[in-house]
């Protein structure tokens, strides 16, 4: 992100083995998202059909540079959303 200030993040993750995903900004660790067994999922004849999700506010200097790392099944999907208010 070339301009500093204000971004909202959404990311969420969706595989069969729980995941944890980690947010950085410039190589450092900023939020960690794993399941902390706050909801109860239950099983789905179709699968997993709900994810690990999380919708975020986030102050990011100038020419932030933004990446995840996640740990889960390697055929787990995801995604990341920014976007600058």
């Amino acid at each position: 992100m070339v301009a500093p200030g204000l971004y909202e993040i959404t990311m969420g993750f969706y595989s069969s083995k729980q995941p944890t995903a980690k947010i950085y900004v410039n190589g450092e660790v900023i939020l960690t998202l794993k399941n902390t067994g706050r909801a109860e999922k239950s099983k789905h004849s179709a699968g997993n059909v709900t994810g690990l999700t999380l919708n975020d506010f986030v102050a990011l200097p100038a020419r932030a540079r933004v990446s995840i790392g996640y740990e889960g099944d390697s055929t787990g999907e995801g995604f990341l959303c920014l976007r600058k208010l």
